[in-house]
């Protein structure tokens, strides 16, 4: 991708032209993929290693080119230091282990992403309205949003199912580290709500605490037990 200076081109059809006329040449060796791309005025060669992921070669008109890794602006920053800042909001996490974080401030939205899909992480979200923690949190992103007086949480993420028709079971789990843990609310707003993967969840107020509390399993099993104890009758779940 290329972008034109309005002042450099004067038009963009002058710069569209000058596109047009760009050549690129593309070959494969292996795991080797060579891109060579020319134009008036300019020329980028590229070696990608498709198997290790990484540059072997990053040129532009002739000169060496150190590739960035990760990204940083005043509303947006990604990397695997652990700790990320942008302008009004930090996510903690586990240092080696990539996240990325996201300042919406015209929509009152904040937005954190775990990257991995195979391990669960530690994420403590800090924006104006509020902190969000979470011992363990699995694959996917977690949005905090102002809406009128209320914090408002939107996650979209890989929680683990448990098949049961009691919380407890999956209480023990969480506790032995296997599920997710618990989502823990500080914040000054009189009220939370919460959806997990398109489901309302109940937000408990923890009084002893002083926080609040999103069970991530408060509302499920959705099926009973398999296998009822002999002589006692079938278990209610709560929808």
């Amino acid at each position: 991708m290329e972008i034109g200076d309005a002042q450099e081109y004067g038009s963009f059809e002058r710069f569209q032209d000058r596109m047009l006329r760009a050549r690129v040449k593309e070959s494969v060796d292996g795991c080797i993929r060579t891109v060579d791309y020319r134009r008036s005025g300019r020329r980028m060669e590229m070696d990608w290693h498709c198997y290790l992921e990484r540059y072997l070669k990053r040129r532009i008109d002739g000169k060496d080119v150190e590739p960035i890794r990760f990204l940083q602006s005043p509303e947006f920053a990604v990397g695997d230091s652990g700790h990320l800042e942008t302008h009004d909001a930090k996510l903690t996490t586990r240092k080696g282990e990539p996240a990325w974080l996201l300042s919406a401030a015209p929509s009152q939205s904040w937005v954190a992403y775990q990257t991995q899909p195979h391990v669960h992480l530690p994420l403590i979200l800090e924006t104006p309205v509020g902190e969000v923690e979470s011992e363990r949190f699995p694959f996917g992103k977690l949005v905090v949003q102002q809406r009128a007086e209320f914090l408002h949480l939107e996650i979209d993420s890989g929680f683990r199912p448990f098949w049961s028709s009691v919380n407890w079971r999956a209480q023990i789990w969480q506790g032995m580290g296997i599920h997710p843990s618990d989502i823990v609310i500080r914040t000054r707003a009189p009220k939370v709500t919460a959806f997990i993967n398109g489901d309302a969840m109940p937000v408990i107020w923890d009084d002893a605490n002083e926080h609040w509390l999103l069970d991530p399993y408060a509302r499920i099993p959705r099926v009973l037990d398999r296998v009822q104890p002999a002589g006692r009758p079938p278990v209610t779940v709560e929808p």
